[in-house]
């Protein structure tokens, strides 16, 4: 396969962002949504609007139903576990002048290109293994570019623990194990991820239960909302309030939390609104740290993201509630990741932040992830790229609409 160095661009031609300007999006595994990416943890950002992820083009080493090329071959994952442990990370490589025209490949952490861009889309590779789009099916690759699990499925996602949310054109979304089999047969309006052994589902009657890696409920299909377990356990929402259940299903805090929505559990805290302002509370339901944000986001390396609005923030408080990082002129932050934070300065551009709140890598990013083991993906006005934690591009190439990634 052919490898290229760090930072080159295969075309010269560029765009400019222009004014377009971030929004905020929850895609779920939905019926009808005509989206396959994960629900987020926390709110993230696009910049821009997001196109239309369903473009045609067949990736020229891919062999689909009725069209048949060369190179990459249906084989067994088990062949390939000694890749497992290279990280890969997805290009987005513009195609013609468009700027939302691409094809999706692969680099290793040094930016060298491992699986050639030729697929239409590509998530990031968990368990050895990522969901690629050709035309308008979903197959798997895994971490040699060999298709594991021919291009078939109307949507799919990441693995998880073993599984991945997979439909067909029924519209209704099950499990696939790694062979492309389906685990748990298609029956779904809309499902999570596994997480812990079990993943919360949907009916048709939009009411929500749990399942277990064989499929059988592990609650009834009685909540209004409810979304991934974390440390045991998962919020959800009957009625007008938000409680949490174990991973046996059954209710470990009764539901007494107003308000649109409760947090993960992280650290041992989660969030939930108390009239308009976030509390943290720990696994027994007994509020630690006292409402005073109206925004706020869970914890991570110690610190959790508060402030008055998602475009005005005061800062990072500590597990007892006392603010350890205090912010000036930043429009936006996000939560620590890899011992960085990305954080905008004012209205103008994201850079990232280390624990101090210094920048570490100073703000000249129209939208920045946080960092993904030892990457982060970063747009500006002309390009899209990697950056490792000294701020220098590691692969960089033509500006295009790619929404966004999902750890």
């Amino acid at each position: 396969m052919t490898r290229r160095k760090a930072g080159q661009i295969r075309d010269s031609h560029r765009t400019s962002l222009g004014t377009a300007y971030p929004v905020v999006t929850r895609p779920l595994f939905c019926q009808g949504s005509g989206h396959s990416l994960p629900r987020p943890r926390h709110d993230r950002l696009v910049v821009g609007q997001i196109r239309d992820r369903h473009r045609t083009g067949l990736p020229r080493s891919v062999a689909t139903q009725g069209v048949s090329v060369p190179r990459l071959t249906m084989q067994s994952t088990e062949k390939h576990m000694s890749s497992l442990d290279v990280d890969l990370f997805p290009i987005f490589v513009k195609q013609g002048r468009s700027h939302t025209r691409y094809k999706v490949g692969y680099i290793n952490r040094h930016g060298d290109i491992v699986i050639d861009a030729e697929f239409d889309y590509g998530g990031r590779f968990t368990d050895g293994l990522a969901v690629v789009r050709v035309r308008q099916k979903w197959g798997v690759i895994d971490k040699e570019g060999t298709v594991v699990v021919r291009p078939k499925f109307l949507g799919a996602s990441r693995f998880q623990e073993g599984l991945a949310p997979a439909c067909l054109q029924s519209l209704q979304w099950g499990f696939i194990d790694s062979s492309g089999e389906f685990r748990i047969p298609p029956q779904f309006a809309c499902v999570g991820e596994f997480s812990e052994g079990v993943a919360w589902v949907r009916n048709r009657s939009d009411k929500h239960g749990f399942v277990d890696s064989s499929g059988a409920l592990i609650t009834a299909m009685i909540y209004d909302l409810a979304h991934e377990h974390s440390e045991g356990l998962a919020a959800v929402k009957l009625g007008d309030l938000w409680g949490y259940i174990d991973l046996t299903g059954s209710m470990a805090i009764s539901p007494r939390f107003s308000g649109r929505v409760a947090g993960a559990f992280s650290e041992k805290l989660a969030r939930v609104l108390i009239g308009d302002s976030f509390a943290f509370i720990d696994a027994s339901g007994k509020v630690l740290i006292e409402p005073r944000f109206p925004f706020a986001l869970e914890f991570s390396e110690g610190m959790a993201l508060v402030g008055n609005s998602f475009e005005k923030m005061a800062g990072y408080i500590d597990h007892q509630g006392n603010l350890a990082i205090r912010l000036r002129n930043c429009g936006h932050a996000g939560s620590f990741s890899e011992g960085l934070a990305v954080a905008k300065q004012g209205s103008t551009k994201m850079g990232f932040m280390n624990h101090e709140g210094e920048f570490v890598i100073p703000p000249r990013f129209l939208l920045a992830e946080p960092f993904y083991r030892g990457l982060a993906f970063v747009v500006t006005e002309d390009s899209v790229g990697y950056i490792d934690k000294t701020g220098e591009y590691v692969w960089q190439g033509p500006y295009v609409e790619t929404g966004i990634l999902w750890p």
